[in-house]
This record gives structure tokens, sequence and C-alpha cells, in this order.
């Protein structure tokens, strides 16, 4: 981060200038040789000049003179490496771009004073990150949750807090600004205000969002942290507490410590984007896109519906907010919208592969345009009406300006694609316009309020900025967002792994744990590494970067006590903590019995009161 010190700004003009020259030979120095420091300089606004405690020493004014100066200095340094991420995001590796990603996000969490990414904290009287809690029934997850929290996104919590939960404040019961300090332990406190100042707003105005998205923590806010209610905009960023309920109507026995959320959202979304919901339909290649049927009916049902997307965009911008991957495989021309692209003929493919080929036969046919030519000459121009029944095109293709949709139940509609379509007939002049009205009628017009709603609630958790400057395609973004396909990468998993309890001392060397990954990797399918991933973890695909990414880091605890009744611990299933990453691993004696009892914990599906 020390690359941003004013004396830098020397080297500003030439920079630039070679952002300029990128497509130069390769005999010119380096087009842009800040690359290699560019995320240390975009997230050195966690670092303040000289002493980090010296800033609450100066004046107020002196202090942001200062600042000022720094931040001119450091945006002419800034302005180039940023072009380059702006014209041509992918010479930076897709990697650094998910770490600053992600650093971004963390650098918004501080400025709300939530803990960052993947920091685990346990229930806590003082949990003034908390911002509702939903009470969500298994098989009825989305419901339940949509119900309980979507008034969060309109910054209306009351209907999600806890009962007895302080009005205004976002905090649990009896922890309000009157309650009396003392009660609660100082960690706690102190966990309530940022340890610096946000850092230089050099990148303010690329990824600001709303005007205090850099605000200091001046002395006269001291408090006001705790007494303020959550803003609107922010409160869907702020934790959400989740209780499960059985099938049987009874809680689940697991404590939210950030695993029953990570649950909720796999689960969430599972039953959300399943076509039987009826909010979303799958193609050919099970990708899925908002249905097009979904918002037909009165003026109520259109509204609950168009509400239940923006919902759903939160949800997919929370999982990205903490880190969570989620099975949602998208079309890409609907993941365009999130990243600022809009669809074109050419991302037909992504919706229906068949109707592609048929538009490109049609645009392709070899009458080509010296037939349309022609027979645009003899009909002084021609505008589909009488006489173009002699068109080749015409002739073959029988087609006017209309399109079939399908609708629920196997029928279908025919709807003009301008006024009067179906009596404007197809030919060599005017194929070209129909193959694009054809694509933006199924790629914009029929989804279009679904898309608005979706990408309005995604936005008010990521903001737009973020996700079109760091990521340049939609197939970026759903890498982002589900993680690789790829199968898992066990010695990466078995590389990144701590030891505790009765593995303690031996490690990777004790018996069990060796019968253990010798299992995982030799003897269970891709998908039961997968359930176990999820078993542990909540999520059934590793990290992005790798299970080094994974925090906290993945642990195994062995555990070689008998039972309380004086049973073998043969008998006794693995169990996890999903909100530290923790498997805890009975120290079976058989690898039989490991492999067994693994299977059947991992299969079993179970909810939190088993893991």
């Amino acid at each position: 981060g020390g690359d941003a010190e004013g004396g830098d700004a020397e080297d500003a003009e030439s920079d630039s200038s070679g952002v300029d020259d990128a497509d130069h030979s390769s005999d010119e120095a380096d087009p842009a040789p800040g690359l290699d420091n560019i995320i240390d300089i975009l997230l050195a606004g966690d670092q303040v000049p000289g002493s980090r405690q010296d800033w609450m020493m100066h004046t107020y004014s002196s202090f942001v003179r200062q600042r000022q100066r720094q931040q001119r200095a450091e945006q002419l340094v800034m302005r180039p490496r940023i072009a380059v991420l702006r014209r041509i995001p992918f010479v930076v590796p897709f990697n650094d771009r998910v770490r600053l990603f992600h650093a971004l996000i963390n650098r918004d969490r501080a400025r709300l004073g939530i803990p960052p990414i993947g920091r685990v904290n346990g229930p806590s009287p003082f949990d003034a990150h908390t911002a509702a809690h939903a009470v969500v029934r298994r098989g009825n997850v989305f419901n339940d949750g949509f119900s309980a929290l979507f008034p969060a996104l309109s910054g209306k919590p009351a209907r999600t807090r806890p009962v007895g939960a302080a009005a205004g404040s976002g905090l649990l019961p009896g922890t309000g600004s009157d309650a009396s300090p003392a009660r609660v332990p100082f960690p706690d406190r102190d966990m309530m205000f940022p340890v610096r100042p946000p850092g230089p707003s050099q990148v303010r105005d690329l990824f600001e969002e709303s005007p205090d998205f850099f605000r200091m923590p001046m002395m006269d806010e001291i408090g006001s942290r705790i007494r303020s209610p959550i803003s609107q905009r922010d409160m869907f960023k702020y934790r959400i507490q989740i209780s499960f309920v059985d099938e049987h109507g009874m809680p689940e026995a697991g404590v939210d410590g950030g695993g029953v959320f990570k649950e909720f959202l796999t689960s969430l979304v599972r039953e959300a984007f399943d076509p039987r919901m009826g909010l979303f339909c799958a193609t050919r290649s099970n990708s899925i896109y908002p249905d097009p049927d979904s918002v037909l009916g009165d003026d109520e049902h259109r509204r609950l519906v168009l509400e239940k997307y923006k919902f759903l965009g939160a949800v997919i911008g929370k999982a990205l907010y903490e880190g969570v991957l989620v099975d949602a495989p998208f079309a890409l021309f609907f993941l365009g919208y999130c990243v600022g692209k809009l669809p074109e003929f050419n991302d037909l493919p992504t919706l229906d592969e068949d109707l592609y080929r048929g538009l490109v036969a049609l645009k392709n046919y070899p009458t080509g345009a010296r037939a349309g030519a022609a027979a645009a000459s003899k009909r002084g121009g021609g505008d589909g009406g009488e006489g173009d029944e002699d068109d080749e095109i015409y002739k073959i293709f029988g087609l006017d300006f209309t399109t079939t949709v399908g609708l629920r139940g196997g029928q279908t509609k025919t709807v003009p694609l301008v006024p009067r379509g179906d009596t404007i007939r197809v030919t060599s002049h005017n194929r070209l316009l129909y193959l694009d009205l054809v694509a933006q009628h199924k790629l914009v017009k029929q989804i279009g309020a679904q898309v608005r709603a979706f990408v309005a609630g995604l936005h008010t958790v990521i903001p737009e900025n973020w996700l079109r400057l760091l990521f340049a395609s939609p197939l970026e973004l759903s890498r982002l967002l589900c993680g690789d396909a790829g199968v898992i990468d066990v010695a990466d998993w078995q590389r990144n792994t701590l030891y505790s309890g009765a593995f303690g001392d031996q490690g990777r060397n004790h018996p069990t744990v060796q019968a253990f990954w010798s299992v995982v990797e030799h003897e269970l399918s891709e998908a039961q590494r997968r359930e176990l991933c999820r078993f542990a973890t909540s999520c059934e695909r590793p990290p992005l970067l790798g299970f080094a990414e994974l925090n906290p880091q993945f642990c195994i605890s062995g555990t070689s006590h008998a039972n309380e009744d004086g049973s073998s611990i043969e008998t006794r299933l693995p169990s996890a903590s999903t909100c530290v990453n923790l498997l805890k691993l009975p120290a079976y004696r058989s690898r039989q019995v490991l492999h067994d009892k693994l299977v059947t914990a991992i299969d079993s599906h179970a909810g939190f009161d088993l893991s």
C-alpha cells in the first residue's frame, strides 16, 4: 500500500501513457508497470501516513487538509490503473479481482461496524450487527424467508426482529443505548468501533454508493453507531439470524453462529430457483432465467411476484457479500444484466439454441443481398406488404413479424413484434430487422419487469460499479457466484486442514486421519465428496480460490472418549459445526466403520440436530 504516497505522483503521466500504448510492440516498456501492485494501491485506504495513533491528535481541519492532499496525489497514481480495469479488466488475473472484490466488501463492512467476511463471532448479548431474525420451516424456506425478511429491504426490521428487540437500534433485547455498558464484555463493546479511520477515498468516484461510504468516525459520532437505526440502504448487509423448524414443527438444535445462515441461503436458493416454484424456468442446458409468465395476473399478483424477484436479487447479493457460494446456474444472458451488459442477438443461444440456429439459417440463406436488393428495387423499397409473396425468403420460410411464445400447460401464443406485425412479411430486405426484434423480444421485452426487480435487489447489497468494474463477462460473475464446477481437489483440501482434539498431536499422521483422507479420495463419489463439504462447511463447493481461502480454516477435531451411556465410540456418527468449518470425527479404529459412518452422516441430509 506504500505505493500510494504523494511522491509517486511524478510517475502519473508515464503510467497513464503506458495504458494508452497497451497495443504497442513488446519491445517497449511494460504498458502498465503498476499492475502487479494494483491491488495494494486500491486497498491502500486501510493505511494512514505516519503513526496510526497520530490522527486523533490533529485538529479536525488539519487532518482533513492532510487527507485531501494525499487523496489528490493518490488519484494521480490511481487513474491509469483504474483505466486498465475499466477498459480491459481481464489483464488483471481473475483471482486478483476476486480478492479485490472481497477487500472492497470488507471495507464496506468496516464502515458499518460488521466483522470481515468469515470472521466468526459467537452469540453475544451486544450483537449490534443483527438486523433481523427469521424462523423458517424445512421445505418452506423460501416462502418463510421472504415473509420474514423482505421488509428489511425497505428498512422495516420490526417484523423480523425477535420479540423484545430494541426498536430502532438494531440490537437484541436488553442491549439498547440505555443498557448498562458494564453488562457487556469489553471485547464486544470494542467490536462496535473501527480500530482505525477508513482509508483515503482514492476510489470514491468509482465505488461510492452513498455519501457516507468513506465517512470518518469523528468524535461527535461516538455512540451514534449504537443509537442510530440501521439505514434502509444497508439493512440487508447486517447479520440475519435464522432458526430452523423441522418437518414435525420442532425447533432444530443449531445455534446460528453463521453456519445456520449459510444453510438457509443455500436451501432458499435451491427452493426458489426450482422451476416448479414458478419464478424461474430452465433452458435445455438447465440454466435458469425468469419465467416470462410469472407476472401474468392481476395487479396485486404482479406486485407480489416482483417483490419476490427483488428479494431473490438481494439474497444473491447477500451471498456475495457473505462470501457464500450458491448453486444457481443462471443463463449467461440473464447474468449480463447484473454487470451492465444488455443482451443481443448473439446471446440467444444461452436461451434457446434451436431458435438461434433457425434464425441463423434465415440470416445466411444464400439468396443473399443480391436477391433482396433486386426485389426491393422492383418494389421501390417495399415494406413487406403486397407483392412480397414473390420474395424467395418469404416463399421458403413463410414468416411474418410475429413470434410464438410458450405458456404454462404446454399452450402457445402468437404475439406481434411490431404493430400489425401479422400483416408484415419477412423478406430478403427486412430479415435482419426481424432477427433483431425476435432476439429483443425473447431476451429483453418478455422478462424486463422481472429483470429490473431482480437487479434492483442485487444492487441494494452489491454496488453495480463493483461488478461492472471487476468482472468482464457474465461467465466470470457466474464463476464468482457459484464457484468452479470441477472436481474437488482432495489434495488441496488436505493441505489446508488443521487438526485438534484427539488428532492434535499427530495431525495428519494419526491412523484415523489417514484412513479418513484415503476414504474421501478413493472410496467416495464426487457427489459424496460435495455432500461432505456441505456437511462440514454448509456449502458443497470449495472456495473459489481454493481451501486456503476458507475462513475459518477447515479443521478436523478427533473425539476418543466413550459415549455418555458407556457404549463404544464406534457407534457415534461424525458431526460438524459449520459456522467454524469444523468436522468432529470420532477416532474410529476400523476403516470400514469410518467409511460407513461417514456415508451415513453425509447421505442423511439431516438438519442441525445431527450436524
